[in-house]
């Protein structure tokens, strides 16, 4: 059965214990991680991967972000995260939709409209896990197919009109486009570069190779995948402790 793992970020301390309290009795929620801090928020999300996000807009003055900001970034790292949006400012429901929440709840919040929420993600989490494919399926050479799962998986290279799937096994190919395995793979998968998506469980560090170019190393692989300089600035907090 489909659990939920949670993310709240509230920079009120009463209304964070209330949200976190109430979505702990939620029976579909497995775990909770809450947070006041925006750049912990992101750093919680690149660890745990939670299926929902519940973020305060408006934050503290002194937070580096804004709600918004945090969702865009872990959009980002885990796509597969859905947003709920928890403010008690109207004026910000218009721009939220930037990043697709799937709900929007005003202060003041109540138990009533968080556990519909919640039965609305648990119902749509479970529809997606019954009809995603739990493997990926390559080709090796002209007369194999083969069927890899995601944890066996580096990262995936565009060259020219053909994708290679780079794994602990070898290199295959695969005839998709990086954007399509973008809308397809788990959360663990990063378009770090245009021609490269990357595992990031697998990573084991990225190196500054000099005139703002950066690479990514797979423990027991040779080749690296690249990672552009936009990306780096957009992700270099939560890479910087591998460099």
């Amino acid at each position: 059965m489909l659990m939920l793992e949670v993310l709240i970020l509230e920079d009120e301390v009463y209304t964070l214990r209330y949200l976190q309290a109430i979505v702990s009795e939620h029976p579909m929620v497995k775990s909770v991680f809450e947070t006041s801090d925006g750049k912990d928020a992101v750093r919680l999300a690149w660890e745990q991967k939670p299926n929902v996000a519940l973020l305060d807009i408006e934050l503290s003055p002194e937070d580096d972000y804004t709600g918004l900001e945090v969702a865009g970034i872990i959009a980002e790292i885990s796509p597969a995260t859905r947003f709920v949006f928890v403010t008690g400012y109207t004026q910000y429901a218009l721009n939220s939709f930037t990043v697709h929440p799937y709900d929007y709840i005003l202060k003041p919040i109540t138990k009533d409209k968080v556990f519909d929420t919640l039965n609305g993600l648990a119902r749509e989490y479970k529809q997606q896990s019954q009809s995603r494919p739990k493997r990926i399926v390559v080709q090796s050479g002209r007369q194999e197919i083969v069927f890899l799962v995601p944890s066996e998986i580096f990262f995936f290279e565009r060259q020219g009109k053909t994708t290679l799937v780079h794994t602990r096994n070898g290199v295959y190919e695969l005839a998709r486009s990086l954007s399509s395995l973008t809308e397809s793979l788990p959360g663990e998968f990063l378009r770090t570069h245009k021609s490269y998506i990357v595992n990031i469980n697998r990573i084991r560090k990225v190196r500054n190779m000099g005139n703002r170019s950066w690479e990514i190393i797979f423990p027991g692989y040779d080749k690296p995948a690249l990672l552009s300089r936009y990306k780096y600035e957009k992700y270099k907090e939560l890479f910087a402790s591998s460099i």
